[in-house]
């Protein structure tokens, strides 16, 4: 049996000029029941995050049975300035053969900040711009790197398929990466850059 779940919160963010929602997760799968059903992994405690009906994140899954909680950081600025309903939404597999045995998804310090304009602000370790969004497969990442050191990026397509993915050495400082994705279709995607410790989600619409 194919189970959906959804989680709910309403935030006013009309006062905000950039949003990120940051939060840990957990998923976890029975490798039992994923057996059972034809041992593919698209059934394993898939969660996804929804803005106003919207699809604003990727699609998680976990490859391990027993994943553990790990940090994620999505940057939401296209909504700031409204108010939101934010949501996360799992599919998960259970079945009364197994007693019940089946996916869970954990969630845990869920959090919603904005950027504050002030000049005494410290400097974020790692920020980055996706230009020009919506783009036709062609786009460029500026980026601001204050740590310098191993970037890797993935470009996810709403389902959760890595797209394209490169790992790159920088030295700190401003930059940017050109990717050329004409062979991409039409739809929405989303851009992951990982930076140390830092994970960044952004969305990416190519028409």
């Amino acid at each position: 049996e194919e189970l959906s779940a959804k989680f709910c919160i309403c935030a006013d963010a009309q006062a905000y000029g950039s949003l990120e929602l940051s939060f840990d997760i957990r998923q976890v799968h029975s490798q039992i029941l994923l057996s059972y059903l034809d041992g593919s992994n698209t059934f394993a405690s898939s969660m996804r995050i929804l803005i106003n009906s919207q699809q604003a994140s990727p699609t998680y899954f976990t490859e391990m049975p027993l994943g553990q909680f790990h940090h994620e950081v999505l940057d939401i600025s296209d909504y700031a300035g409204e108010l939101l309903e934010i949501c996360f939404e799992s599919r998960c597999v259970s079945d009364s053969d197994f007693g019940g045995l089946g996916d869970r998804v954990y969630l845990d310090n869920i959090l919603l900040s904005g950027a504050v304009a002030t000049h005494n602000r410290p400097k974020e370790v790692f920020s980055f711009s996706i230009s020009p969004n919506p783009n036709d497969g062609n786009f460029s990442i500026r980026y601001e790197n204050h740590q310098g050191g191993r970037l890797s990026l993935m470009l996810y397509d709403a389902q959760g398929r890595v797209c394209k993915e490169g790992v790159f050495q920088k030295a700190a400082g401003n930059g940017h990466i050109a990717l050329e994705t004409q062979a991409l279709a039409k739809g929405i995607y989303f851009l992951t850059l990982n930076v140390g410790s830092k994970m960044i989600n952004k969305k990416v619409v190519v028409f």
